[in-house]
């Protein structure tokens, strides 16, 4: 972020600075405490790390814009969220604290993609969307299956 973006955004520092919270947070949710388990992953998670890791970086070559333009997990803010929204929606149990951060870069995004009027404006979106809905439909099963009969 610091480097790609502070040069022609004055909020990419605290882009930065928001991503490496959410980068320790999630070590110290998963690592420290061991709280974020993949005992039952859930498709749409996992769907969500493989679109992230496999398809967005061909988003650049099919819209016509070189290999070099491509946004890959690790270097993109956008494809490390998702596959951060994917890690946390795979997790065992749902953290909406840890779901925070990667849905709000989700809103700026999208708004900056759709004012930009790219047509990718929607993927971050509909990620973001899918990660909520996985996570509430996690919870009221999990309410459900916990209820005496």
């Amino acid at each position: 972020m610091l480097q790609r973006y502070d040069p022609i955004n004055f909020a990419a520092r605290y882009y930065a600075i928001g991503f490496a919270l959410q980068a320790a947070l999630l070590v110290w949710t998963g690592v420290i405490r061991d709280r974020l388990r993949f005992d039952s992953a859930k498709w749409i998670g996992i769907a969500l790390i493989i679109y992230a890791l496999v398809l967005h970086p061909l988003i650049a070559p099919l819209s016509g814009r070189p290999w070099t333009q491509a946004e890959i997990f690790g270097l993109a803010p956008d494809p490390t969220v998702i596959a951060t929204l994917g890690v946390l929606v795979a997790a065992a149990r749902p953290n909406w604290l840890l779901l925070i951060l990667p849905l709000l870069w989700c809103i700026i995004s999208g708004l900056t993609l759709w004012t930009m009027e790219s047509p990718e404006a929607p993927v971050i979106a509909v990620a973001g969307l899918l990660a909520i809905a996985a996570c509430f439909v996690r919870n009221r099963d999990e309410i459900r299956d916990n209820q005496p009969s």
